[in-house]
């Protein structure tokens, strides 16, 4: 495998189509520089039972359409203490975890339209059929929306986990602003997502909290979801824990 440091004070200009870093098995990945993606780019992407972790201030900040901040699949652990920030653009992802486990606390912030702060499914499909794989990720910074159109702060698919891992997604808070047509939890397939209301993001103890919502032309038949949480399939689960009841909400 190979060891990658980054001390860049520099922030890493990643052109259209192109990669920031790209790990295979048995690959470790320290980075404490920023990361900016200008449509189709990856910041980080790790194949393989490979350690990632990126610092504070390793900001990874996506402009255009079709971005991944951090995109894992085949095992492995990330560890990301860095903001991703997807606030413009189209279909921008900021963490897509197919298989292994991801560690955040960085806040991860989405406007724009049709983008998603985290991403987990456990089923993709390959050239003979489909495989099941085991993703999950684990969160004490906040997943925000803030505006945009049909936006999703989190979507989870799927029951196989990890081992140890007892949830799909576990996140503190998840906060929605000022969207249309937007879903800030979408679980399927038998996921389980855990809002613990902690007290390390900046919306302490709301566990999920949703102001200014509004629905623009959905219909029963164009696929529009729209509102807090969406929850379809056999086991699916969704858990909201609040330290504290809101007095007025929206």
């Amino acid at each position: 495998g190979t060891y990658i440091v980054n001390n860049s004070t520099n922030a890493v200009n990643i052109g259209n189509g192109g990669y920031g870093f790209i790990l295979e098995t048995g690959s470790a990945l320290d980075n404490h520089g920023e990361l900016s993606l200008n449509g189709k780019g990856t910041g980080v992407y790790s194949d393989g039972a490979n350690i990632v972790n990126n610092h504070t201030g390793a900001d990874i900040n996506m402009a255009g359409d079709n971005n991944i901040g951090i995109y894992m699949v085949s095992g492995g652990t990330i560890n990301n203490d860095a903001n991703i920030n997807g606030t413009s653009g189209k279909s921008n992802i900021g963490i897509y975890n197919k298989n292994g486990t991801i560690n955040n606390t960085g806040t991860i912030n989405v406007a724009g339209e049709k983008n998603t702060g985290i991403y987990v499914v456990d089923k993709i499909g390959t050239t003979t059929g489909t495989t099941t794989t085991q993703g999950a990720v684990t969160s004490k910074g906040d997943i925000e929306l803030s505006g945009g159109n049909q936006n999703t702060a989190i979507f989870a698919s799927g029951s196989t986990k990890p081992t140890g891992a007892t949830y799909t997604v576990e996140v503190e808070d998840v906060k929605s602003t000022g969207t249309v047509n937007s879903t800030a939890i979408y679980a399927a397939a038998g996921a389980t997502v855990n809002l613990t209301g902690g007290t390390s993001g900046s919306t302490t103890g709301s566990g999920l909290t949703v102001t200014g919502a509004t629905v623009s032309g959905a219909t029963t038949t164009n696929g529009i979801n729209a509102g807090a949480v969406y929850a379809t399939g056999a086991n699916t689960t969704v858990n909201i824990n609040r330290t504290t009841i809101p007095t007025t909400e929206t």
